[in-house]
């Protein structure tokens, strides 16, 4: 993975001098497991996206509309899941708007398959 090693080079550089790392398994275990679960459902949001369209639940524009706002949301999203720096934030981001993006691309082919069998 990219972005572990790049976290916890910051939460270690950022460290003031005068305190000393005392590192707990616990708390390395914490920071990776919320990280793979935080990539893994962002890798998970297209397949969702399409099963929601092929099924019928979710018009492919719906998407489209709400694109504006996942912009932000990914961002939202990004800042919560991650340790607090800019670099992991947007490593967390930019694959959230890609895969909206194939989410919604796969949700358009899904759905007009879905219409043309009906």
């Amino acid at each position: 993975m990219i972005v572990l090693p790049m976290a916890f080079d910051f939460l270690i550089k950022t460290m003031p001098e005068t305190v000393s790392a005392q590192y707990s398994v616990a708390i390395y275990f914490s920071l990776v497991i919320r990280m793979v679960l935080a990539f893994g459902c962002a890798f998970e949001l297209p397949i969702f996206m399409c099963i929601l369209s092929a099924a019928g639940i979710v018009n492919p524009k719906t998407y489209s509309k709400f694109r504006r706002y996942w912009i932000v949301l990914a961002f939202i999203i990004g800042a919560l899941l991650t340790p607090p720096d800019a670099l992991t934030q947007v490593m967390m981001t930019i694959p959230l708007l890609v895969f909206f993006e194939v989410g919604a691309l796969g949700a358009r082919i899904l759905y007009k398959r879905r219409a043309h069998s009906v």
